[in-house]
Parts: structure tokens; sequence; C-alpha cells
């Protein structure tokens, strides 16, 4: 009996619906699409952070080169209560600049020619700027020189002549730890009442002996035309000596 009744009473099992194929391949490729976009994702965020990363790294490494670089450089601004001209009183060192043959060629050539020079409408600029690249010893003989009494230049040449010269050979020395400097120049002599007619040409050799002075305190103006405190020491004017 209890046999008869359970096999009357038990449940039957309830028939499986098969998946349709389809739709378990449309599940799988979203979540294959899920999982790749998941990964893409995160690949990307990687690559962000490290680009960022390397990046930083980078700036610190120029931020920590620069730092050397980092100096503060304290100035006088002078003020002249008559003109109401404000200027800046600069200085250097040795240390910051490059004196090379050239530069001090440069500087030797441009002095032989604004003295030995005479332009009648730049007399007082040139005299000005002569003045700037000497000494007081060189700088008192190039002024008896130039305003001297009746045989002085200007009063000579007045604005009737130009001289123009012209550098020929600019040797570079050293005698007894001065640096000396033999320049070979022709002066061609103008009359300017007829500039037609040919110049007159002088050969002269100028022996000169130079210095830098580079931290000297000058004027915003001077240290603009004489930015490395370039100075003549001694100065001589020779005619050359025709074999």
């Amino acid at each position: 009996m209890p046999t008869l009744l359970n096999s009357l009473f038990a449940k039957k099992p309830t028939p499986k619906t098969p998946i349709p194929s389809d739709v378990s391949k449309e599940a799988l490729d979203f979540e294959t699409s899920i999982v790749y976009l998941t990964h893409e994702s995160e690949k990307r965020a990687w690559t962000v952070a490290f680009v960022a990363g390397g990046l930083a790294f980078v700036l610190a490494i120029c931020l920590i080169l620069l730092m050397p670089l980092k100096s503060v450089t304290p100035y006088v601004i002078r003020y002249d209560s008559t003109t109401g001209y404000t200027d800046i009183i600069t200085g250097i060192t040795e240390k910051n600049i490059g004196i090379n043959e050239a530069v001090s060629k440069f500087f030797v050539q441009r002095y032989v020619q604004l003295r030995e020079g005479y332009y009648y409408e730049l007399l007082q600029q040139d005299f000005d700027l002569v003045q700037q690249f000497g000494t007081d010893a060189v700088n008192n003989e190039y002024r008896s020189a130039f305003m001297g009494g009746k045989k002085a230049k200007q009063e000579v040449f007045g604005s009737k002549v130009m001289e123009k010269v012209e550098i020929l050979s600019v040797v570079l020395g050293e005698a007894a730890s001065a640096k000396t400097a033999m320049v070979r120049i022709k002066v061609l002599h103008y009359d300017r009442t007829n500039m037609k007619n040919e110049p007159i040409e002088t050969n002269k050799v100028v022996t000169l002996a130079y210095e830098y002075v580079p931290n000297s305190k000058m004027s915003e103006l001077y240290r603009l035309n004489n930015p490395l405190g370039f100075r003549v020491v001694t100065y001589r004017v020779d005619n050359e000596v025709v074999r």
C-alpha cells in the first residue's frame, strides 16, 4: 500500500525548457563586451596615470636643475633731483663674463676709431665715449690733446675736415702681466670743402695696454656702452715707418 500511495502522490518532474542558442550567444557576447570595455578603461586610466607621473618627474628634475640659477641681485637706483632722470647702477664680476680674443679686439678697435677719428657733428658724443674707456691718466692726455689751446684738433680742423680711421690689423699680446695691443691703422684725411678730392692717407701704429674691470660700479647708460668694464691704461701713437 505505501508503495502504491507513494507512486500515486509523487510529484512528477517538471520538464526543463531548452534555452534557445541565439539567446545564450547574445548573453555571452554582452558579458564579453562588458569585460572588454572594463579592461580597456583600466588600460587607458593606467596610461594617463603613467604619462602624468612621467611629466611630473620631468618637471621636478627641471626645477632641481634651475634652483642653482636662482639668485637675488641687489641694485641701486640713482635719482637726479635736478633733471628728474633715474638710472640703475649695475655691477658684474669676472666669473660671469667671457673675455676672449674676439671681444678684446672689438673693444680695442672701437676705442682707437673713436679716439683717432674726427667727425665734427659727432665730436661731443665721441669725446664722451672715449672717456668711458680710459683711466684718469689716459683721459687727461686725451683731453689735453683734444682741447689744448690753438693746436687742439677741434681748433685746427673745425668743421672743414673729416678723418676716417681704417683698422688694418690688431695684434694682442701680453707684457709684464699686462694685456697689450698693437693696432695698425690708416687715417683718411678729407677736406670737406671739396669731397671730390682724394683723401690724404697716413699709416700709424697705435700701442696700448688695457684691462677689464667688470665689477666697477657704473651707471646703466655707461654699462650699455662698456658692458665689460674695458679700460685703456696706456696709449701711444706713432707714424708707421715705411721701408
